[in-house]
């Protein structure tokens, strides 16, 4: 993309802002379209004009229109820290005890010793949706959907970054444990905790970086994990298990 934030495509310029090509159709009427700057019908979404001189936009898949997307973006991300399934770096967090019955002044009862942290999680939960919702409108910034490595690949890596930041800035210490690390936990059930062994260790990893980015109080969280991304700081799974 030059200065000016124009795209150069083969014959033409285009204008994102105003969705036209700048200058008429090189092939002028056979293009098939009597409008001459107009770029693929009006329908950019499931058409393609990579030379700016096509007569019959092709068909791309939406796999190559995500990642084309995120290379006019982002430019070329460079190679991110590995980590593989069961890696054991990052394993599942240790189990929470369940409720026990134990002897009350009027005969036994059942105590919860998570109560206080359930309770916690309640009171928050509009904040934590908020968080959550956050995180996936900057993540489609950069990655839009579609994306191959939506899980597993930098998309997945950048987003649970950029969650784990906010967690971290919104709700502290507390929150970070139990809304993103017990996101991982089985016995976590105020964080619909599960745990994958392929997926889950690249998971804490990132959530790693991203409570490491809430330090740098200068940025925000998404300026601090684009960087990260950038200096190939996140870590990624084996290509063989990215998916959309």
């Amino acid at each position: 993309m030059q200065a000016r934030g124009l795209y150069h495509v083969g014959a033409r310029e285009y204008d994102p802002r105003t969705g036209r090509w700048l200058q008429r159709d090189p092939i002028d009427v056979a293009s098939g379209d009597p409008n001459l700057y107009r770029y693929c019908g009006n329908d950019p979404i499931n058409t393609g004009d990579d030379g700016g001189t096509q007569q019959r936009p092709k068909q791309p898949t939406t796999n190559n229109r995500s990642s084309e997307r995120t290379k006019i973006i982002l430019g070329k991300i460079p190679p991110q820290k590995p980590v593989q399934p069961k890696d054991s770096r990052w394993t599942q967090p240790k189990g929470y005890p369940g409720p026990t019955v134990v002897q009350g002044p009027n005969g036994p009862i059942i105590w919860d010793p998570n109560i206080h942290i359930e309770l916690w999680v309640a009171a928050h939960y509009p904040t934590i949706m908020a968080l959550i919702r956050k995180a996936y409108a900057i993540t489609y910034k950069y990655f839009p959907e579609g994306t191959k490595g939506m899980h597993g690949g930098p998309a997945d890596a950048f987003r649970h970054c950029v969650w784990a930041c906010l967690v971290q800035r919104e709700l502290g210490d507390f929150g970070y444990q139990h809304v993103v690390v017990d996101h991982e936990n089985p016995s976590a059930v105020w964080a619909k905790g599960s745990w994958d062994d392929t997926y889950s260790p690249m998971d804490l990893a990132n959530d790693e970086v991203g409570r490491q980015c809430a330090k740098q109080k200068n940025k925000s969280c998404e300026q601090a994990c684009l960087e990260a991304l950038k200096r190939g700081e996140l870590y990624v799974l084996p290509k063989r298990y990215w998916k959309k």
